[in-house]
């Protein structure tokens, strides 16, 4: 059994489960709010509240007495991009994602600052292509120390989008189908853009509006706009088919139901047989990061 924490801005959520063959078991989740001023942009700035979630959060599961954890980090400050992997030994794809980040760096940063990971998105006859990553080394090394003060082992840190792009990846109703992501944290949005299923680029914006209202539903509108032009411009022969709501309030998902140019679908029904749960409560439109996170490669 695994137990995946998934942080971000707005929530921290837990999922005790495992992979069973191709399949999702989701045994046990729970959720409580990221306190105010305690987490930013994947960064920890109230140490001691942050703990106290994350003791509140075990507590309110049917497992509070956990010994390692898989964490997603949502809204993270860190260099995401889709790159081919030219022909080299395995060994040295690290060398060569090393120079990945270079031109991306600020003027107060070195390449070491960075911790560097990929994953395998795409592979076929003309290459590979895969996921890279540079996220601050600090950031890292104070989730392992906060969590060992914790007395809690840290097996696996990853980003929320990767979380979601293993779940899309694991869903047979997505393959070779091109369609959208939006992903609400609080006042963070992000969209993401799938090309016959594969994962090619996303987007961030910030949420300016009240929430659940009108104006912030233009806001949404926008997001799903600018992503379809991207689609349009990259001269991809397939249209936009629908788009996948996450972390959307019940009045967000009406708002985008009634204004979207696509189908919205409910990432839920998709995923049906692939994620498996008993619990009629749970959401996997809520829950979706979290729960791609016990994917294991």
């Amino acid at each position: 059994m695994d137990t995946s924490l998934y942080v971000s801005n707005k929530k921290i959520q837990l999922i005790h489960g495992q992979m069973k063959g191709s399949t999702v078991q989701i045994e046990d989740f729970a959720e409580v709010p990221m306190p105010s001023q305690a987490f930013l942009n994947g960064t920890v700035t109230d140490e001691t509240a942050f703990k106290l979630a994350i003791e509140q959060v075990v507590t309110k599961s049917t497992q509070p007495d956990i010994k390692d954890v898989r964490i997603s980090i949502g809204s993270c400050k860190a260099m995401v991009k889709t790159k081919e992997i030219p022909a080299m030994k395995p060994q040295m794809v690290w060398k060569w994602l090393e120079d990945e980040f270079t031109e991306d760096l600020g003027d107060d940063e070195e390449s070491t600052d960075y911790l560097k990971d990929y994953s395998l998105i795409e592979q076929s006859d003309e290459g590979v292509k895969a996921l890279i990553a540079a996220v601050p080394r600090e950031m890292i090394g104070q989730y392992v120390r906060l969590f060992d003060e914790m007395n809690i082992t840290v097996s696996c840190i990853d980003l929320g989008m990767s979380s979601m792009i293993k779940l899309v990846d694991s869903m047979p109703k997505t393959e070779h189908k091109t369609f959208i992501m939006i992903t609400a944290d609080g006042g963070l949005l992000t969209g993401a853009l799938f090309i016959d299923g594969i994962y090619r680029m996303y987007a961030r914006a910030r949420l300016l509006s009240e929430p659940d209202s009108e104006d912030e539903s233009m806001e949404i509108d926008q997001m799903e706009s600018r992503i379809i032009q991207f689609n349009f411009t990259e001269k991809n022969p397939d249209k936009v088919e629908f788009v996948y709501p996450v972390g959307f309030s019940r009045k967000q998902k009406e708002f985008l139901s009634r204004n979207s140019s696509v189908l919205v679908k409910d990432i839920g029904e998709d995923a049906a047989g692939v994620v498996e749960y008993a619990d009629p409560d749970f959401k996997l439109d809520a829950y979706a990061c979290a729960t791609g996170n016990l994917i294991r490669e």
